[in-house]
């Protein structure tokens, strides 16, 4: 791989925004920026959730279609989130065809789905720092 090449594809990986051209008008689907990201996980939380209990559910053996559900059940929170990540307003969004919507949603995983995945792993961490705590704490009180 060439120089020009490597870093591109790590700008990619550390900004993964993607362009997509809708009706001749380019949208940008943004991963979320650091304080976007406090924001949508507040927002999110329900998603991030489901995402959750998928994961110990099916392991790393889930589709697209099991998010494209995800979103679907928690659509209010969905909106708002692809709303942020594309700068459009819900009317707009909402507005689009089938293949349209489709294409954003799917983009929208494909940009912010290190977002989730790192909330992911940060609530299995602090779970696991909890059973420790509390498993220290019941040893501890039985000497």
């Amino acid at each position: 791989m060439n120089e020009k090449a490597k870093t591109e594809n790590e700008a990619e990986i550390i900004m993964p925004d993607q362009d997509l051209i809708i009706n001749g008008e380019t949208v940008t689907v943004k991963e979320f920026r650091f304080r976007e990201g406090m924001m949508a996980e507040n927002i999110g939380v329900g998603i991030i959730n489901a995402i959750a209990a998928l994961v110990k559910d099916k392991g790393d053996d889930f589709s697209l279609s099991d998010i494209s559900g995800i979103f679907s059940d928690h659509w209010p929170a969905f909106i708002q989130l692809l709303s942020m990540s594309t700068g459009k307003d819900q009317v707009w969004l909402e507005d689009q065809d089938d293949n349209t919507g489709m294409t954003l949603m799917n983009t929208f995983w494909t940009v912010n789905s290190g977002f989730f995945m790192r909330r992911l792993i940060s609530a299995v961490m602090m779970s696991r720092i909890k059973q420790t705590e509390i498993s220290d704490t019941v040893s501890s009180s039985a000497h």
